[in-house]
């Protein structure tokens, strides 16, 4: 399990303690990850208009429960001597995963796009809203050679009205999403 530091997003926390329960799971080793900057930012006007709307919008709904700061607590201690990984999940963004240990044999996943809780971590979310689809997509994806190839998509219901709700919904789909292509995979 790579994460950015020892307290996430409580939607990180919640995955991480799901499948250390999971009986066919073996949690090896949480892993902070050593990352790389983050790639090119939006363009001004984007971003200025991504954090007014943010901004109003936490004002009015709250900030998304998801997102709260969680500690991992015991769990960020766990390592394991393992000969063989069969999945790394990163909850580091896919353009900032860096895996330098052995190659576990189901690949390293990720979440896409991740929502780390920063301020401008999924302003895709935003423009999701904008577009007022009624949707937004999360997806867990393989990383091959620094690309992400999509694995399992599931769509989320967006709030017409708040960015807040939508992050928040979208980050819980992914927690249950990661938790269900574990599942999958050993089933299978």
């Amino acid at each position: 399990m790579l994460v950015e530091g020892v307290v996430v997003p409580e939607w990180v926390r919640w995955a991480v303690a799901a499948i250390d329960g999971m009986p066919e799971c073996e949690l090896a080793a949480v892993v902070v990850a050593q990352c790389p900057a983050a790639g090119q930012a939006a363009p001004a006007a984007r971003r200025a208009a991504y954090r007014a709307y943010g901004w109003l919008d936490a004002r009015v709904f709250g900030e998304p429960a998801a997102l709260r700061s969680a500690p991992l607590g015991p769990l960020a201690e766990r390592r394991a001597a393992v000969a063989q990984l069969d999945v790394v999940v990163s909850f580091v963004a896919a353009g900032r995963t860096s895996w330098d240990g052995p190659p576990p044999r189901q690949g390293v996943w990720t979440i896409v796009p991740m929502d780390d809780g920063a301020a401008g971590s999924t302003a895709s979310r935003f423009w999701e809203l904008a577009a007022a689809g009624g949707t937004a997509e999360v997806c867990v994806a393989t990383l091959e050679n620094g690309a992400a190839h999509p694995l399992v998509r599931a769509a989320v219901r967006t709030d017409p009205l708040s960015l807040a709700r939508t992050r928040d919904a979208a980050a819980w789909a992914s927690a249950r999403l990661v938790v269900r292509s574990l599942r999958r995979l050993h089933r299978d």
